[in-house]
C-alpha cells in the first residue's frame, strides 16, 4: 500500500493541529516524560551507543509549546543528564572543570535549538495571524471570515440553532477620503474593527470584507437576539465618528436565518441585500429581516 505525500502531510498537519490545542500542563508533563525516556535510553545503552541528539526532541518540544524559556530550561535540564549520564566522553580522573566545560558547550547548543524552535513558532504564529486577518483594520479577512461562516453553518443545521449575519457599510466614507486624505479614512476604519471588537461578544466574528464594509456574525443567535445587538453597535459606531468629528453614518442590514442557507456566501448575499434596502431608504438605517434557506 502506497501513502500519497499529499495525504502524508494532511495527516502532518492534523497530528500537529491536535498538539497545538492540548493543554499547557499536559503538554509540561508529556515533554518531562519524554525527557525521562530519552534519558533511560541513555542510561541503558551505555558507551555503545550515542544518543545525545534524542535529547533535542524534549528541548524543541517544550520551546513549542511552552516557549522560550521552558526550552532553555529543557536544554539546561538534558545538558545534566547528558553529561552525567556519559562519563566515557571524559578520561577517567578528569578535572571537574572539564565536565564543566562539556556542560556548558552541550547547554549552549541546546539553548540555541530552543530559541531557533522558539522564534520559528513565532513567525509561524504570525504568519497564520497575518493569514486571517485584515492587515489594516485587525479583524477577519475575507478569507478566513467566509471559513468560519461555513464551520458555522454546518454546526447551526446539526443542532438547529438560527443564525444572526450584520452587513455594514459605511455612508459618506468617500468624503473623509476626499477631504482628509487617505490616511485619515485609514484612522477611521481602524477605530470601526476596534469598535466592533469591543462590542460584540466572544462567540461573534468581526471581518472587513474590503473597502469599507463590514460584517458580524452571531453564532446561535435568532432575531430577538440580533434586535439587541444590532442597535448597541450602530450606537457604538456613531458615538466613536462623534469623537473624532467624522461625518458618517452606517448602512446596516441584519439578517437573521432560523434555517442557515447552504453556504457563506449566499448568508452574505442575502445580508448584502438588506444593507443596500437600508441605503436606498435613505441610509443611516436598520433594515431587519427573518429568513429560511
Amino acid at each position: 500500500m502506497v501513502i500519497r505525500p499529499e495525504i502524508m502531510n494532511t495527516r502532518l498537519h492534523h497530528f500537529m493541529d491536535w498538539l497545538q490545542r492540548l493543554p499547557r500542563p499536559f503538554m509540561l508533563v508529556l515533554t518531562l516524560m519524554l525527557f525521562a525516556a530519552v534519558g533511560g535510553l541513555d542510561y541503558a545503552s551505555g558507551t555503545y551507543i550515542s544518543l545525545s541528539i534524542l535529547y533535542c526532541l524534549p528541548v524543541s518540544l517544550a520551546a513549542w509549546r511552552l516557549g522560550r524559556n521552558a526550552g532553555i530550561a529543557m536544554g539546561v535540564l538534558s545538558a545534566v543528564a547528558l553529561v552525567l549520564l556519559n562519563p566515557r566522553s571524559e578520561p577517567i580522573g578528569a578535572p571537574s572543570l572539564i565536565m564543566l566545560w562539556n556542560f556548558l558547550i552541550v547547554s549552549c547548543l541546546f539553548g540555541l535549538i530552543a530559541l531557533l524552535v522558539s522564534r520559528i513558532t513565532e513567525l509561524l504564529q504570525k504568519e497564520r495571524m497575518l493569514a486571517r486577518t485584515d492587515f489594516l483594520t485587525g479583524v477577519c479577512n475575507r478569507l478566513a471570515f467566509m471559513k468560519e461562516v461555513d464551520q458555522e453553518i454546518l454546526r447551526a443545521l446539526r443542532h438547529g440553532q438560527s443564525l444572526s449575519l450584520i452587513y455594514i457599510d459605511l455612508d459618506d466614507f468617500k468624503v473623509v477620503n476626499d477631504r482628509l486624505g487617505h490616511h485619515e479614512g485609514d484612522r477611521l476604519l481602524q477605530a470601526v474593527g476596534r469598535a466592533l471588537l469591543q462590542t460584540v461578544r466572544g462567540i461573534d466574528s468581526v471581518a472587513r470584507l474590503g473597502g469599507d464594509e463590514f460584517v458580524v456574525l452571531l453564532p446561535n443567535a435568532n432575531s430577538d437576539a440580533a434586535a439587541i445587538v444590532a442597535p448597541r453597535l450602530r450606537q457604538a459606531l456613531l458615538t466613536r465618528m462623534r469623537e473624532d468629528l467624522w461625518p458618517v453614518t452606517f448602512s446596516i442590514g441584519v439578517l437573521t436565518c432560523p434555517i442557515p442557507p447552504g453556504s457563506a456566501e449566499q448568508l452574505i448575499h442575502r445580508a448584502d441585500e438588506l444593507m443596500y434596502r437600508a441605503k436606498q431608504g435613505g441610509k443611516d438605517r436598520l433594515v431587519y429581516s427573518l429568513q429560511s434557506a
